[in-house]
């Protein structure tokens, strides 16, 4: 059987902001509830595909991760036999 690792707890800001750096903006630019509502969709649009491409890298990195760890594991299985 197999077991994996979850992280489970209570994440605050600065455990975040420690692993990921700083957040682009801390608060919405300067009269953002008054821009124009194509202009406040675009922002909203670049903030949402910064987070989507970091996510992105994340699990790629993880994919890469297992993939290894398997490649190894089977290696190591088949030198004994």
């Amino acid at each position: 059987m197999i077991f994996r690792r979850h992280l489970l707890g209570v994440v605050s800001e600065a455990n975040v902001s420690e692993v990921l750096g700083p957040p682009e903006w801390l608060y919405l630019p300067r009269g953002f509830a008054r821009w124009p509502a194509a202009k406040r969709r675009k922002f909203n649009g670049r903030q949402l595909a910064s987070g989507r491409e970091f996510v992105a890298k994340g699990r790629a990195a993880v994919r890469d991760l297992i993939v290894s760890e398997r490649f190894l594991q089977e290696q190591n299985e088949m030198s004994f036999l």
